[in-house]
Parts: structure tokens; C-alpha cells; sequence
């Protein structure tokens, strides 16, 4: 678990590296978003670690309930016939 504090904490330097930059280029914005996005994976190793994988619904089937339960919300929310269809699908 340490290493992946200690990666996260050099993926965060690199970003401030980049924040402080005057302009960004589009190599600079496609970095930013590989670095935020392994930040936030590592971020999510870490809770699963310390909450364990099958507690508080991260588990395969407590994992499909929730989906299943999003689906049906977006369902009622869809404001056409034609979302909810697709959304059923």
C-alpha cells in the first residue's frame, strides 16, 4: 500500500508541474488526464483496500443491483420514448 501512496504522491508532483506551466499544449492536457486518471484509480485501490472488496456493495451481484437500480432511475428520468428504449436495450 505504501508503494501506491508514494506513486500517487509523484503522479500529483508531475500534475503540478504541469498546472504551473504558463500555457498548455495539447501533449500537456493528454498528460493532465493520464495522471488525474491514475490518481483516481489508485485512489479507488486504496478505498477498496481499506473497506475490503465485498463490503458496502462492491461485490459482482451487489455491483449489478446498483446498476440495474441507476438504469431504472434513468429510465423514469428519459424525457422521450426513444432514450428509454434505448436505455431498456
Amino acid at each position: 500500500m505504501k508503494a501506491l501512496y508514494d506513486l500517487k504522491d509523484k503522479l500529483c508532483d508531475e500534475l503540478n508541474e504541469i498546472a504551473r506551466k504558463p500555457d498548455m499544449s495539447a501533449g500537456d492536457l493528454e498528460t493532465a488526464h493520464k495522471l488525474t486518471d491514475s490518481i483516481k484509480n489508485i485512489d479507488k485501490i486504496c478505498m477498496l483496500e481499506e473497506k475490503g472488496y465485498n463490503e458496502d456493495g462492491y461485490s459482482r451481484d451487489g455491483n449489478r443491483e446498483h446498476i440495474l437500480s441507476k438504469l431504472k432511475d434513468m429510465m423514469l428520468d428519459a424525457d422521450s420514448e426513444k432514450t428509454k428504449l434505448a436505455i431498456r436495450n
